[in-house]
């Protein structure tokens, strides 16, 4: 109950202040939809709080594998190799955008495999 009232709070507050935001946000387009149409607050607000958490769950495992990667295999090559690309491509002075990315497929690659490797590990560890 306890950990229930915390959890509430903190996805109702979020859910508030997205909606109060002046800009658009994930927030107002799920409130907006038809799926949320007569659907409690808080219920709105733990749907979307679940999928904040899972999106922030998948980036830090994502890196988290791309460090072990990184460790284990990068005197390999391939970091150095996608830094290079990233350098051709994009630059030094700004981030990558989605127009770079037809030419950034090796770089989806290593995304892929450690998605990959994620998968491998989290199928051994089952119970």
């Amino acid at each position: 109950e306890e950990l229930f009232e915390l959890e509430r709070h903190l996805h109702v507050g979020n859910l508030r202040k997205g909606l109060s935001s002046g800009k658009w946000n994930f927030a107002k387009h799920m409130k907006a939809s038809s799926e949320a149409a007569g659907m409690p607050e808080v219920e709105l607000a733990f749907d979307l709080g679940i999928l904040a958490d899972a999106g922030l769950d998948t980036s830090t495992v994502a890196l988290d594998w791309f460090i072990v990667a990184w460790i284990t295999s990068g005197s390999r090559g391939w970091v150095k190799k996608a830094q290079q690309l990233l350098d051709e491509v994009v630059g030094k002075d700004r981030l990558p955008n989605f127009e770079d990315r037809p030419k950034l497929a090796y770089i989806d690659a290593i995304g892929e495999f450690l998605l990959f490797l994620f998968k491998q590990w989290a199928r051994s560890h089952m119970t």
